[in-house]
């Protein structure tokens, strides 16, 4: 429950290669319907099958890492402004940073 807190904290500097992330794995998904309205296509049309083929093998590719990423950029963005949300909450962390419980 912390991340939407945080993230209105955050300069934009720091926002965009998350925003970016997230953009990238939606065009992925883009791409993916794309390349099934192609399928379709090709129960009329056979060379558009081979098409569908090669933009859903490029939708998968690109799908198989966008979550990665994001999720990566997401935990280090918590990781290293977390004292930041603790601060304007009013919640001073501990040494070892925040607990679990401290986050809820």
């Amino acid at each position: 429950m912390a991340w939407p807190r945080l993230w209105l904290l955050l300069e934009d500097e720091v926002r965009r290669p998350v925003v970016e992330a997230r953009i990238g794995f939606a065009e992925a998904a883009t791409l993916a319907g794309w390349g099934c309205l192609y399928g379709s296509a090709g129960l009329f049309w056979w060379p558009a099958l081979v098409t569908a083929a090669c933009v859903l093998l490029a939708s998968w590719r690109r799908a198989r890492s966008g979550p990665e990423e994001f999720a990566t950029l997401v935990e280090g963005v918590v990781d290293v402004h977390h004292r930041l949300l603790a601060d304007a909450l009013g919640v001073p962390p501990g040494d070892g940073g925040m607990t679990e419980a401290e986050d809820r």
